[in-house]
């Protein structure tokens, strides 16, 4: 999922993997993105995935490569008891708040002296991701707020899995892909709600899906296609909702 310039969410693609998250695998999906006019990537948020920032610096030596705090947080919780936690939420605070990366060196050592003893791991987990950390504190609070998580795409994923799994099974993996695809234009079915949302930018993406039908997986992006259609009947299962929905 892509923030671009006006500030809209939109999906540059929908993928079917083999499973593989490596160097090379993000490096072909980065060259796709390239050759089909994605000029730059100012900023790139992720949660700790092998090979991605290698891959992204190289094709985009200027791209900033920032890892989910909250990611970090929730990894941390898995070496402390449950007691503990807002122990450490609390210590590791005026690292996260610090207004830039030498005031936040500066707390790191009070860290390391509450917890290094009791919970070392904790202390190394932040020292291995400190380069992909220290990049947040270079901006002002609200922009904080929106590239400190993923939490935006993981909201995005858990839709497309219960679509997915609301289905059961699919013939092939065209039909897999118009599935998420469809999924993925319910979040914004009026064409106006991109900023809450995400939307497929792949085509015509900005139609209501009463509007919209998928016919084939783009050959070229493996990602989708759609075309204009007349509103179809609706069948019994929706007749049977709006009856229940309320006025």
């Amino acid at each position: 999922m892509a923030v671009i310039t006006e500030g809209t969410r939109d999906v540059p693609g929908v993928r079917a993997g083999d499973g593989g998250e490596g160097a090379k695998y993000w490096l072909h999906m980065f060259t796709e993105l390239k050759n089909r006019g994605i000029d730059d990537v100012l900023m790139l948020v992720c949660d700790g995935l092998k090979g991605l920032p290698d891959a992204v610096e190289a094709l985009r030596h200027r791209t900033i490569v920032q890892t989910c705090v909250v990611h970090l947080l929730r990894n941390s919780f898995r070496y402390a008891a449950r007691h503990d936690w807002d122990k450490i939420v609390k210590a590791l605070r005026p690292v996260c708040t610090a207004p830039n990366a030498d005031a936040a060196l500066e707390r790191f050592p009070e860290l390391q002296e509450a917890w290094g003893r009791k919970c070392p791991a904790i202390v190394k987990l932040w020292s291995d991701a400190w380069a992909g950390f220290v990049p947040l504190l270079s901006f002002d609070v609200g922009i904080r707020e929106v590239i400190c998580s993923t939490n935006a795409i993981e909201s995005v994923n858990a839709r497309t899995r219960r679509a997915v799994r609301a289905r059961g099974h699919f013939p092939n993996e065209t039909a897999a892909l118009k599935c998420v695809c469809m999924a993925l234009m319910g979040l914004d079915p009026t064409g106006k709600g991109c900023k809450r949302g995400a939307s497929c930018t792949n085509c015509c993406t900005h139609l209501p899906p009463d509007h919209v039908e998928v016919t084939h997986a783009c050959p070229a992006a493996e990602s989708c296609r759609c075309r204009r259609a007349a509103p179809g009947p609706a069948s019994p299962r929706q007749r049977w909702n709006d009856k229940r929905s309320p006025r």
